[in-house]
């Protein structure tokens, strides 16, 4: 019995590891990240904001791309503070990610993120976060 309990345990925390790594969206997990999809945009910030994740808060940006606005997730305003980035209302940026449409409407899943000289890295080459694996 002690067994079966202690590869139940080990199932479970297998699963939160994996879940923790993919994004979700709407209760949902998202699609694995396609670099085959993968584009590079130039855009300006038209809006800033926080979306409460359980005890998180992630900085999302919206953008006006073709004149559509897009979401583009970013990361926990904590991992954004630790890594010395801000973004502000106007600020001219370049995005490498994905485009999707959502429930929520168009996003952008961002793996980099660059602002002047600086460029914020969220996900590795396999579209994993960076900050997910920071994270207690």
């Amino acid at each position: 019995m002690k067994l079966l309990s202690s590869l139940c345990i080990l199932a479970m925390l297998s699963t939160t590891g994996y879940a923790q790594d993919r994004p979700q969206q709407g209760g949902r997990q998202m699609q694995p990240y396609d670099a085959s999809k993968e584009e590079t945009i130039k855009t300006k910030v038209t809006n800033v904001s926080e979306q409460a994740r359980g005890p998180m808060s992630i900085v999302n940006l919206t953008v006006t791309i073709d004149g559509k606005e897009h979401t583009v997730m970013l990361a926990p305003a904590d991992f954004l503070k630790e890594k010395g980035a801000s973004f502000a209302k106007d600020d001219e940026i370049t995005i490498k990610g994905v485009k999707s449409e959502s429930p929520r409407g168009l996003m952008i899943r961002a793996r980099e993120v660059t602002k002047g000289n600086n460029t914020l890295v969220l996900l590795d080459k396999d579209g994993r976060s960076l900050w997910a694996r920071q994270r207690p």
